[in-house]
């Protein structure tokens, strides 16, 4: 599926959702490119269950939590974002909530894997996660611009992303081999590189 050339302005709930709930089916093979949203009142785009997923080329603005999300939601009882590549977006102002501590870009798995409707399994830890060459200003809330949170996200790659603002660059709570951090800067500097797992480099 391609959603593409879309203009939102103050949705209700997420701008763009890939949603797959434990019992179901996943949901793959996801283009979100070009579009814009200003205003939305949770995340710009999300998955929150969804394997081989493009986000690239979007403008997300003032979106009441984060500009992108990548999680297993216990609370919606969804699986993970797995083979998910974050490219070229530019995120302006977003986390506007103060209730919600995402940042610009919010990374989340929890343990272990669940049943597929028609048998199988998938994960819900977030797996293969590319965030790169993304433009991210003004972050309004979170603890950084992008945050991995908790230990269950795996080959994380962080790669070439700008931001600026009074946030700090990252927030990063995984094991040191399960993430890179590699050519990104913060308000026009450096930040410090971070090699965990040299062989997932893109």
């Amino acid at each position: 599926g391609i959603v593409e050339g879309n203009k939102l302005r103050n949705v209700g709930d997420d701008c763009f959702a890939v949603v797959s709930y434990i019992g179901g089916s996943l949901t793959h093979n996801i283009t979100i490119r070009n579009n814009s949203c200003v205003g939305g009142k949770a995340r710009g785009a999300s998955v929150v269950g969804g394997t081989n997923v493009l986000i690239q080329g979007n403008t997300i603005e003032a979106s009441g939590a984060a500009g992108v999300y990548l999680a297993s939601e216990p609370s919606y009882n969804t699986y993970a974002a797995k083979q998910v590549r974050v490219i070229g977006n530019v995120l302006k102002g977003v986390n506007v909530n103060p209730a919600v501590r995402h940042g610009a870009i919010f990374i989340w798995g929890r343990d272990g894997s669940a049943a597929l409707d028609g048998g199988g399994s998938a994960t819900l830890q977030n797996e293969d996660i590319l965030i790169q060459a993304n433009t991210i200003t003004d972050t309004v809330g979170g603890a950084a611009d992008i945050v991995a949170q908790g230990a269950y996200s795996y080959r994380v790659n962080i790669v070439a992303n700008a931001s600026t603002g009074g946030l700090p660059f990252a927030y990063i709570e995984l094991a040191s081999g399960r993430y890179n951090l590699v050519r990104n800067t913060s308000n026009g500097a450096a930040v410090t590189d971070h090699v965990g797992d040299a062989s997932i480099l893109p």
